[in-house]
């Protein structure tokens, strides 16, 4: 994150309260500002500053309008619109209670704000944030949300993490993915499990995923989403249904379309099964499986190097009668007519 742009405080009397208060601190770090005072009560002495407040740390930069500082405790209290400025990302704050023995800073917002992490083209919002300048991580234990600048991809949790150097981020508790082109059309995941990587960029969904885009579901163990191409690719017992159609394989591709899922492919061993308004079901396998999605919902078909087909039809006498494909057929498409459609 570019810092250039901050404003200068280093006045000649801002550069006085500098040098004198430098010694009464344990660790290294430099304090900046236009006002000082000096508190003393019962527990203690404490040092006031007001008006343009700088404290440098490293290369960790914070500003705020006011700060108190106990210097026996070597712990700042930052209050009044706090920026913190790193090499990689600005981040703002309501307060912000700076450790210098622990090099750990924990950023709060008043009630209905958020603390603010924002890198080029990624954000981060939370009730709470603790944020560890010598490591670069960033954790949310309240409660986060993740999001690209443009929106479309969204990851929501109870608690997670960012590393600003790596830029991959976690989410492990209760995360919900939302991918979206419009508030109408969106794709929601739920996991056990999120990992964000920024720079690919690319989401990792894992344990119990589920995929919802309109009337139907894809589920699987793993789940990789590629925001730029939009697409992913899925394994670990994968499968995609509806209420009238059923397909799975040994792994899965899919591409998304104005924020649903358009187009699926099950490779391995594909097996399918779809029941048609009629009552029949239709049952093939093949080595791959190949399903197109309109409105959510699975509106054809198309099998590839087909195995096996199996036409399976209610019968008065016996309850069911089936009848196999020809073998020789090496493709199916099949055109599937929902409810309430011509």
């Amino acid at each position: 994150m570019n810092s250039n742009h901050k404003p200068c405080l280093f006045t000649p009397r801002a550069l006085v309260v500098y040098l004198v208060l430098t010694p009464l601190l344990s660790f290294a770090a430099e304090i900046y500002a236009r006002k000082m005072a000096i508190l003393r009560n019962a527990s203690g002495q404490a040092t006031v500053f007001k008006d343009s407040v700088v404290i440098k740390d490293s290369t960790t930069e914070l500003f705020s309008r006011q700060a108190l500082l106990n210097e026996k405790e070597n712990i700042a209290l930052l209050t009044d619109s706090v920026l913190i400025f790193t090499p990689e990302a600005m981040i703002s704050a309501d307060s912000v209670v700076y450790d210098f023995a622990a090099k750990k800073a924990l950023l709060l917002a008043r009630p209905l704000k958020e603390v603010v992490v924002k890198q080029e083209s990624l954000e981060i919002y939370a009730r709470e944030i603790e944020f560890f300048p010598s490591t670069r991580m960033v954790s949310a234990p309240l409660g986060l949300k993740i999001k690209n600048v443009s929106g479309n991809y969204e990851i929501t949790g109870s608690r997670g993490y960012y590393d600003l150097n790596s830029q991959i981020g976690v989410v492990d508790s209760e995360p919900v993915l939302i991918i979206r082109k419009t508030e109408r059309d969106s794709v929601l995941v739920t996991a056990q499990r999120f990992s964000y990587f920024q720079k690919q960029p690319m989401a990792r969904a894992e344990g119990q995923v589920c995929l919802h885009s309109g009337e139907s579901d894809l589920c699987a163990d793993t789940v990789i989403f590629f925001p730029g191409a939009d697409s992913g690719v899925a394994w670990g017992a994968p499968v995609v249904k509806d209420t009238n159609s059923k397909a799975k394989g040994d792994s899965l591709f899919f591409h998304l379309t104005n924020g649903a899922v358009k187009k699926v492919t099950l490779c391995g061993k594909a097996e399918g099964s779809y029941r048609t308004e009629t009552g029949e079901t239709v049952e093939v396998q093949g080595k791959s499986i190949a399903l197109i999605l309109t409105e959510g919902a699975i509106e054809r078909i198309e099998v590839r190097d087909l195995i096996l087909g199996k036409l399976v039809r209610a019968s008065p006498a016996s309850g069911q009668m089936s009848s196999e494909f020809d073998v020789g057929i090496t493709s199916l498409k099949l055109a599937m007519t929902r409810a309430g459609k011509p």
